[in-house]
C-alpha cells in the first residue's frame, strides 16, 4: 500500500496519452471498420459487440460441422490471434490503434482461415 512513484508516473504518462489520442473514439471508429469488413466476409452471419471487442459469427452452413476452434486455429497459423470461445463464434480483441490496412490484412487473413478449415 505504499505509493510507487515510478508507477504512478508511468500510470499518468499512460493516461495522459490515452486521451491526447482520444481513445474511446478512436476505438469507436476503428471497430465500426472492423465490424463492416467482417460483416462482408463469406460466412459470417453477424458481428456482435461494442467499439474493437467484437465477436464474429460463423454461419453452420459454412462451419459444416466445424468448430469456431478449427478457425481459430487456422487463423493463428497465419499470425493472426483470435479466439474460438462458444463452437460458432470468433472473439476478436485488436488494440485500439489498428489501422485500416491492418484491418484488411485481418480480414483477408480471416477469409483465408475459413477457407481452408471448409477445404
Amino acid at each position: 500500500y505504499a505509493g510507487q512513484p515510478l508507477a504512478l508516473s508511468a500510470a499518468r504518462a499512460t493516461l495522459a496519452e490515452l486521451e491526447r489520442l482520444d481513445a474511446p473514439a478512436l476505438a469507436r471508429s476503428q471497430g465500426l471498420t472492423l465490424r463492416t469488413a467482417l460483416e462482408a466476409l463469406p460466412g459470417v452471419a453477424h458481428v456482435r459487440g461494442r467499439g474493437l471487442l467484437l465477436g464474429a459469427e460463423i454461419t453452420a452452413e459454412a462451419l459444416a460441422g466445424r468448430t469456431g476452434g478449427q478457425v481459430a486455429q487456422a487463423c493463428l497459423d497465419r499470425g493472426l490471434v483470435v479466439n474460438g470461445v462458444p463452437p460458432t463464434t470468433l472473439r476478436l480483441t485488436p488494440p485500439f490503434i489498428i489501422t485500416d490496412d491492418q484491418i484488411d490484412e485481418l480480414g483477408a487473413k480471416l477469409q483465408a482461415a475459413v477457407s481452408q478449415v471448409l477445404a
